[in-house]
Parts: C-alpha cells; structure tokens; sequence
C-alpha cells in the first residue's frame, strides 16, 4: 500500500472526497476547526487542513476523478499515521488559534514575550514569531505549550 497526494482544484475538495468514496479509494480528508466571532455571535468554520491536497492510497483509478489536478507521491506512511492520530475519528483538528493571533509560551523564557502564532507544524508542533533581541525568530513548540497573549 502506497501513500500519495492528489492535488484538487481549488474549493473542489470535498466533491473529489466524495467520488474517492464511490471508487472505493482509500484516503484521509483531515480538517482545522475553530471558533471565530463576527459581529459578537461565535461561529464554526471548518476548513481543510492541507489546502487543496488529500492524502490517498495510490491506485490506477485516481487519475479518472474529476477535480485532480496532479497525483504527487509516494508520500511516507509514518506520516499519514501521525496526522490520522492528531485528529478525531471524523478527521478534525480543533485549532485554538489563527495565524497573527497573538500568544506566549506556557512557561519558560518565551513565557515572558508576546509572538505571533504562524501555525501547525508536521511533527505535531506549532510555530510562533517572536522578536528576540531586536530581530524576528521562527519558535516551534510542542502542541499546547502556547497560550493567548
């Protein structure tokens, strides 16, 4: 069994999801959830985690699904697994901030300063931005090691 990617037109990706389903294809469609207020009401916006890739068993029947720009593989499988273990059984990761959000570090030295969240790294991190002695630094934390600023 051969992991790979399809590439989807963008917005396309839950209609190539269901015609994968139909073919019987294996694959894995993870999504980010998180809460937003607009005008004071919280919402649930649910988006797909890679953009326009989906994680797929590599077989001759993708390249007839409508929607699949490109076919890109082999993707390892150790981490298919990982991301399958972040997320819940429907494929969801509930994400408590947004890029730019405003956060520090739970404790240690970057407890002390304010950065700005830039997002999920693959190795089950997330980065933040942080002004270290007058320049810009790239931080990656373990996941939950950050809080809101």
């Amino acid at each position: 069994m051969t992991w790979g990617v399809v590439v989807t037109e963008l917005g396309q990706q839950a209609r190539v999801v269901e015609q994968l389903k139909k073919q019987c294809v294996e694959h894995f469609f993870p999504r980010s959830k998180r809460i937003v207020r607009r005008k004071g009401v919280r919402h649930c916006v649910v988006e797909p985690l890679l953009f326009n890739y989906i994680p797929v068993v590599i077989t001759d029947s993708i390249t007839r699904v409508r929607g699949v720009l490109d076919v890109l593989g082999p993707a390892r499988e150790d981490q298919i697994e990982d991301l399958r273990r972040r997320c819940d059984a429907e494929g969801m990761i509930t994400i408590k901030f947004k890029p730019g959000d405003s956060v520090r570090a739970h404790s240690g030295f970057y407890s002390l300063a304010v950065g700005k969240y830039q997002g999920l790294l693959p190795d089950q991190r997330e980065a933040a931005l942080f002004s270290v002695f007058g320049s810009m630094r790239s931080v990656s934390f373990r996941e939950g090691d950050l809080v809101a600023a």
